[in-house]
């Protein structure tokens, strides 16, 4: 399994940042030639990465080679994009269409063909780094097809859709979770929650930034503030029961994040950072009780009902 150790920091900074690095060549690639050359040099960089990862696997260094695999697969999208420029599919000018307003279906089925490339990837090689570009490629395909379902969607229907895709995904987790697919169900976690998270915080500052976004309208947001508690609180509750880092770190976030406003709100001044000092020190304390009994009330709920027959 996957360490926090010199070694893995390494392969997975070196493959995020050459896959990054790579996609920025091919984006400043010529389109001549019906895009043949975009085209040519992302299925080089694809290839190359998948060799690595496969010359990776026959050393056994699984880490390494599965990095390496979600490597190729953030590459797709290039290789798509050029085989759309040869097919004349792809818009010559992009700056001139706004898929998030109108459907395109060529950014689409790039995002599309990108999640089933990373399906096909980590069935062949169950590592689950690999589902990372998977998740995030099924969350950019469903905000690219909500103008079919929406008419012009506003940003407002955009976070809709974000707060429900980032449920969605959330729940897969759990279920790969009860699958005992820890691993594979890390990454719908994370960018589920991410998607909550960001959706969240836009109702929350919804009035402040309609000042400088026409399409967010100020409505109030105080439901938003107590949504991002009661989820945060829950999180963290949760997270002790079914042992799962990312919803502590989330949940601690909410419910810090949303103290803090209201006690900035409410006091002011110097004492402010002295009421947020008590804050912190509780939420130690909650850590210390929840991990002594945070465990024991799934347990109590599992208990059977009812004195046994005799």
């Amino acid at each position: 399994m996957p360490k926090f150790d010199p070694a893995n920091i390494l392969w997975y900074f070196g493959a995020i940042a050459s896959t990054f690095a790579a996609n920025v060549v091919v984006g400043q690639t010529g389109d001549a030639h019906r895009g043949i050359w975009i085209f040519l040099v992302a299925l080089l960089f694809l290839a190359g990465a998948a060799a690595l990862s496969a010359l990776a696997f026959v050393l056994r260094y699984w880490v390494a080679a599965g990095v390496l695999t979600a490597a190729a697969v953030g590459l797709v999208p290039g290789v798509a994009i050029g085989f759309e420029h040869l097919l004349g599919v792809w818009p010559k000018d992009p700056s001139t269409i706004n898929p998030f307003s109108n459907f395109e279906g060529a950014p689409f089925s790039v995002a599309v063909v990108t999640l089933l490339a990373g399906l096909v990837a980590f069935w062949l090689v169950r590592f689950g780094f690999v589902l990372l570009p998977v998740v995030v490629a099924t969350l950019l395909a469903v905000q690219l097809f909500l103008p079919v379902l929406v008419n012009d969607p506003s940003a407002d229907d955009h976070e809709v859709a974000l707060l429900v895709t980032g449920g969605a995904f959330v729940v897969i987790g759990m279920l790969l979770d009860a699958r005992r697919q820890r691993s594979p169900a890390f990454w719908w976690h994370v960018v589920g929650l991410v998607g909550i998270a960001e959706a969240l915080a836009y109702y929350a500052t919804r009035h402040e930034l309609s000042a400088v976004l026409p399409e967010a309208t100020p409505h109030e947001s105080s439901w938003a503030w107590v949504a991002i508690f009661v989820i945060g609180a829950a999180l963290l509750v949760a997270a002790f029961a079914v042992r799962r880092s990312t919803w502590a770190v989330f949940g601690v976030a909410g419910v810090y994040v949303t103290t803090l406003r209201y006690v900035v709100m409410w006091t002011g001044s110097w004492r402010s950072p002295l009421v947020m000092v008590f804050v912190a020190l509780a939420l130690i304390a909650a850590g210390i009780v929840l991990d002594l009994y945070g465990g024991a009330w799934p347990r109590a709920l599992a208990r059977p009902v009812g004195r046994p027959r005799s």
